[in-house]
């Protein structure tokens, strides 16, 4: 049977798809309609929760206020706090989000400042040698996952930006939530064993 998506869930498909929109055109080319298609929903369903670009650029400053705040907030809670990425996605995004909405740019900078950012694939690259094509994690995996290696559909970053877009679209169907449920799964499942790989230890 079709579950249809809660409103909140409707919106974050929406701020989603708009700041992929806002990233790719800029905020003063994107239109509703790019919005629209970008999240696979019709115009008049995007107007049922926004009533324009300009409320829409509002809750992704919203958005990204809450986030620098929580970072900041567990900063000054425990110092020596990092936050781990593999490659410079999210710091890219939050630097694009500091342009864009011309807030919290301090406190970014702070953050950056005080390297409580963690490139994870700056570290394998100087201190490991793969013989892999890329250095991508889900290349990786094969040194690590053992027999728990993914086998699934998805299997590289290719695929995960086509899910998501699937995702974003999809009727919600119990074979398609289960599915990404299964790989969700996998996610949690690879984390204790990427923590026990040498290059991401304490050790000296």
């Amino acid at each position: 049977m079709t579950r249809h998506a809660a409103p909140a869930e409707r919106r974050e498909q929406i701020l989603a798809a708009a700041l992929r929109c806002f990233a790719a055109k800029g905020l003063h080319a994107a239109t509703m309609d790019d919005v629209a298609r970008a999240a696979g929903l019709s115009k008049g369903a995007v107007y049922h929760h926004f009533r324009g670009k300009r409320e829409i650029f509002l809750a992704l400053a919203d958005a990204y206020e809450q986030l620098v705040d929580h970072l900041m907030q567990a900063w000054e809670q425990d110092p020596g706090m990092h936050v781990y990425h593999y490659a410079p996605y999210e710091v890219t995004a939050l630097k694009r989000l500091v342009v864009a909405h011309q807030t919290g740019e301090d406190y970014l900078d702070d953050l950056l400042r005080a390297g409580v950012f963690v490139d994870l694939y700056a570290v394998i690259r100087r201190s490991v040698r793969v013989g892999q094509p890329s250095y991508s994690i889900k290349k990786l995996e094969p040194l690590y996952m053992g027999d728990q290696l993914r086998t699934g559909e998805v299997t590289n970053a290719a695929d995960s930006i086509a899910e998501y877009a699937e995702y974003c679209a999809a009727s919600w169907s119990p074979s398609f939530l289960n599915a990404a449920t299964s790989r969700s799964f996998h996610h949690v499942r690879r984390m204790p064993r990427a923590s026990d790989f040498e290059p991401w230890s304490s050790k000296p």
